[in-house]
C-alpha cells in the first residue's frame, strides 16, 4: 500500500466509517485501541484511511462483544 498523502483506493477516513457504521469516532478509536479493529493506514502524521469494509464490523461490534 502507498504511504503517500494520497487516499488508498478502497480506504476512507475515520468519519466516513462512522456514518456508515452509525456511530461515534470516538467508537472506532476506541475499538481500534483495544484491538478489536485494524489501525488506520497512515498517509501523514495527522492523517490515516480506514479499510472501507471496518464499517460492518464496527456497526456488528455490540453485537459481537454481547452488548
Amino acid at each position: 500500500m502507498s504511504l503517500s498523502r494520497h487516499r488508498p483506493e478502497g480506504y476512507v477516513r475515520i468519519g466516513e466509517i462512522s456514518r456508515r457504521a452509525g456511530v461515534g469516532r470516538g467508537t472506532i478509536q476506541h475499538y481500534v485501541r483495544e484491538g478489536l479493529l485494524p489501525g488506520p493506514v497512515k498517509t501523514h502524521r495527522t492523517m490515516g484511511y480506514y479499510d472501507h469494509l471496518l464499517a460492518s464490523a464496527a456497526s456488528d461490534m455490540p453485537n459481537q462483544c454481547g452488548f
